[in-house]
């Protein structure tokens, strides 16, 4: 029976602490809502202007720039979403994607397509990320016709 009680409170014990070393890592989660006014993106790589912080548990988010200067040297799940203005794109391409860096031309872009009525992406990405490195959340639309985002967000985990 004691062996049984050292088991089960070792158990424990690791339960905690692998708990407190996640919840100890970097983790961001940015958003902008759908009641502020749409931001108009073109044919030229935009920064998604994100407003509204919901967690940075490591005080990285730059909201002057719209960036987050990322914290730890490691690997992220990064997830980058955004929905177009209803009824904005007439079944054309348009490509979301998430920069790290200053150069938003040089983004790996994720590109996707809707419905004429409603326009919905999302990015998820597994990133290895350098202390210091700028990630944001950008845009680029393929037609001469800007086209308007009512809601975004990002995220970013660190998982090792």
């Amino acid at each position: 029976m004691a062996d049984l009680t050292t088991l089960l409170a070792t158990e424990q014990a690791v339960r905690t602490a692998a708990r407190d070393t996640i919840s100890d890592m970097p983790q961001l989660m940015v958003f902008r809502d759908g009641s502020s006014a749409f931001q108009s993106v073109g044919t030229s790589f935009t920064t998604v202007q994100i407003n509204t912080v919901m967690l940075d548990n490591k005080a990285g988010w730059d909201a002057a720039n719209y960036q987050w200067v990322v914290p730890e040297t490691g690997t992220y799940q990064v997830l980058g979403k955004m929905r177009l203005v209803d009824g904005d794109l007439s079944g054309l391409g348009y490509s979301l994607g998430m920069d790290v860096g200053t150069n938003v031309s040089s983004a790996e872009l994720f590109w996707g397509e809707g419905n004429k009525n409603r326009q919905s992406i999302s990015n998820p990405r597994t990133m290895i990320l350098t202390k210091g490195d700028r990630l944001r959340l950008h845009a680029f639309v393929d037609r001469s016709t800007p086209v308007g985002i009512t809601a975004a967000s990002l995220t970013a985990v660190r998982i090792a």
